[in-house]
């Protein structure tokens, strides 16, 4: 059976900053299987499971409102719970309305819960001589404009469409803040426990005897709750365990003979409170006045509750795609959660969004429809309106203990089980987050995780091989078709042109392994020396603006060298940077830039050509053919059955589609074999120069044309037509031999050519 313990080996309400891992999945959306045994998608499934959902909703409003509402604003905790519930229910009502996943449920953030409970613990000792209801006042003003600031931003992120950023965060980023939250959550349960601060400097007030007896209750359900969701993973242990600890405490009580009152004048349970109860609107209680300066003083803590509840929404709701087997439009669910959280602002609700927890019961009990939502937000509503003194008997120590459960998962799986599944690295990041939250504060724990995240990412992609591939011009080529002599060169002297093919984002750190392997090459006498270096950077996103530095040092290189750098399938915001920096300046001849590969290999290939002293082929179908065919008596016996013809720029010889029944022999100039389509600029195959053949495979096998083939520069080219070649096997037999073997053996060296370059590709 899923639960939530199956989320990263956590449980409760601490999911929503836990990284989202493989959850094992209910019935699968449109199943008519139930996810236990005698739950059925009805109608009465989605009743028991709204019930049990908004019972669950109910118990972590009164766990946050104790949270935020703590210490000197004890008497304020039912207005605050009232609040924080009427949120509730709205991000209930919202996500059941529509939410992507029927069955979906939201809930306030625990993030939001923690970071308030610090806002307003700061408040309270920063202005001691503020009256309780302008204090109060205040801390429901930061509740309402984080609650709003959150809802723009999730707003904001939706419209853009920016919600799968999620997906780019370093996951020690993520524990560092996680494991940073799990020990506000310790901090804030001691304090709700022992009504007194609770800090490192503290730490021997903790251990008396009389404060012991305040907390080590609490301590014992939130081990017992740890090791229980350990062992038995039903959504009914957590809050069966709560109950039974607060029968438990009572019975205890009624044993030794100590009454509500007693426990009540001791200090033992949340109230009692002043006599205003949930159902009220929370401008009331602005009416005392609001200190602005103190919500100022605040505004960098509400910023980091409201990064950090855009973070627990996109990992919930990421985990919940796994959880349900489908995917999510995060984009829509922010937009949804804005709405939700804008309306829970009118309430004094506090920020909230996907609760995995709540989502996965309602996929178990079979109840993932939309009146589940319905019903919990019922439930909840029932509770804001007649249950206000339930949380008047809650015994203190207990909630506490809820609280602390909810922490001590958090550190338990990054800092204990994460020595475990983390690399080292990573889990020194999350440990130093919580040292320095220890010891400096929470938001300096959380940047510092953050920039050492950065740290180790930086370190890790540099080690990355930006350069995916080297070779040659001997082993990989053009799209050109030369002469058999021109073949010959380049095997020859093709290890004067380097290819180097570029990956992913280059910045300071990958740059300069491009350099260092360029000079290294230049520096080697046991090789030929350079004469062109390609560059590929058809796999490259983007380049940082200080990679410019290392590129500028090998274009000092290539004039020092006397070689050429030749840059192809360059971003136009890289090459406007590369013109920034005088990279390319267009005042050098040796650097250059192609639109692809493949012009930009051809370059290199004529320039090496040229400079070894291959000269193009001469005039008349002899001098071009001769390599092919070498006998001269076949080819003068061959001229017969050939049709000579004059193409201009642009005129085709061959129409993709068409009936094959002729090959031609190109004599001077160039033509291009292209693939076209009709919504489709065409696409070059090859290229074929003086001394080639083309179109004779389609010929042999008797196939209608692949591709079209187009004069790119006036041609001159003869024609052998199928018709032609019979004629020539009736004719004369040993020249057809002697013609079908240059044939074949043209093929075979395009064949080797070929497995050439997969092999260099591939190595």
């Amino acid at each position: 059976m899923a639960s939530s313990h199956a989320v990263g080996g956590s449980s409760g309400r601490a999911h929503n900053l836990s990284p989202p891992v493989p959850v094992a999945p209910g019935p699968s959306p449109g199943s008519t299987t139930p996810a236990v045994p005698g739950a059925g998608n009805s109608h009465l499934a989605c009743v028991a499971a709204g019930l049990v959902i908004g019972i669950s909703l109910v118990l972590w409003s009164f766990t946050l409102a104790a949270l935020i509402f703590n210490g000197a604003l004890s008497d304020y905790t039912v207005r605050g719970a009232g609040f924080i519930l009427a949120g509730s229910i709205v991000l209930t009502l919202v996500m059941a309305w529509r939410g992507s996943h029927p069955g979906t449920i939201a809930a306030p953030d625990e993030a939001a819960g923690v970071i308030l409970g610090l806002i307003a613990s700061t408040m309270a000792a920063a202005a001691p001589n503020l009256s309780g209801d302008a204090l109060f006042a205040t801390v429901l003003a930061t509740v309402i404009l984080s609650t709003l600031a959150s809802a723009l931003l999730f707003l904001g992120l939706g419209f853009f469409r920016l919600g799968n950023l999620v997906r780019f965060i370093p996951h020690p980023v993520i524990g560092g803040v996680v494991v940073t939250m799990g020990w506000l959550l310790v901090v804030g349960a001691m304090s709700v426990m022992t009504e007194r601060p609770f800090d490192l400097d503290n730490l021997g007030e903790f251990v008396s005897v009389p404060v012991l007896g305040r907390w080590v209750p609490g301590a014992a359900l939130a081990l017992l709750m740890l090791f229980a969701m350990r062992r038995w993973q039903h959504f009914l242990v957590l809050p069966g365990l709560f109950v039974g600890a607060i029968a438990l405490f009572y019975g205890i009580a009624a044993a030794r003979g100590v009454s509500v009152s007693d426990l009540h004048e001791a200090g033992w349970l949340l109230g009692p409170f002043g006599s205003s109860g949930f159902a009220e609107l929370p401008w009331s209680g602005l009416s005392a006045g609001v200190s602005w300066s103190l919500i100022a003083g605040a505004l960098p803590d509400i910023g980091s509750l409201v990064l950090l509840c855009v973070l627990g929404l996109l990992l919930s709701a990421t985990a919940l795609e796994v959880a349900a087997a489908g995917d999510l439009d995060l984009n829509h669910e922010l937009k949804l959660c804005g709405i939700g959280n804008v309306i829970a602002a009118v309430f004094g609700g506090v920020t909230g969004s996907h609760s995995l927890e709540d989502s996965l019961i309602a996929r178990e009990m079979g109840a993932s429809r939309r009146l589940t939502g319905i019903v919990a937000a019922a439930a909840c509503a029932a509770a804001l309106f007649y249950g206000a003194a339930l949380i008047t008997y809650l015994p203190r120590s207990l909630v506490g203990g809820f609280i602390l459960f909810f922490g001590l998962v958090l550190l338990v799986e990054w800092i204990v089980e994460g020595w475990r599944r983390m690399p080292r690295a990573d889990y020194g990041v999350v440990v130093l987050c919580l040292l320095v939250s220890l010891t400096s504060g929470y938001l300096e724990g959380i940047m510092v995780g953050i920039l050492a995240g950065i740290v180790i990412f930086v370190i890790d992609y540099s080690r990355v091989d930006v350069i995916r591939a080297t070779m040659s011009a001997a082993q990989f080529r053009s799209n050109v078709e030369r002469h058999p002599d021109a073949r010959d060169a380049l095997n020859r002297h093709g290890e004067r042109i380097m290819i180097i093919k570029l990956q992913g984002y280059i910045f300071f750190g990958t740059a300069h392994r491009i350099y260092h392997r360029i000079a290294r090459r230049h520096g080697d006498r046991n090789r030929p020396p350079l004469a062109y270096v390609l560059l590929d950077f058809s796999a490259v996103p983007g380049a940082d603006v200080s990679t410019a530095a290392s590129f500028s040092k090998m274009r000092q290189l290539s004039e020092r060298g006397a070689f050429e750098i030749v840059i192809v399938n360059v971003a136009d915001d890289i090459a406007r940077q590369f013109h920034l920096s005088g990279v390319l300046d267009g005042t050098a001849d040796t650097v250059r830039r192609f639109s692809d590969l493949d012009r930009g290999l051809e370059y290199c290939e004529d320039g090496l050509l040229d400079a070894v002293g291959v000269a193009p082929a001469g005039d008349g179908i002899h001098a071009p053919l001769s390599a092919w065919m070498p006998d001269p008596g076949a080819l003068d016996a061959l001229m017969p059955y050939l049709e000579e013809r004059q193409v201009a720029e642009g005129d085709y010889l061959i129409r993709q589609g068409d009936p094959s029944t002729d090959l031609f022999f190109v004599e001077s100039g160039r033509v291009a074999i292209q693939l076209e389509s009709p919504d489709r600029p065409a696409v070059r195959l090859r290229s074929m120069g003086a001394g080639t053949v083309v179109g004779e495979v389609a010929l042999y096998i008797r196939q209608p044309r692949s591709a079209s083939v187009v004069a790119e520069q006036p041609s001159r080219v003869y024609r052998l037509t199928r018709d032609a070649l019979e004629r020539m096997k009736q004719d004369d037999a040993a020249l057809a031999a002697s013609f079908n073997e240059s044939i074949v053996r043209l093929l075979a060296t395009r064949l080797v050519d070929t497995n050439r370059m997969l092999a260099a590709v591939l190595n």
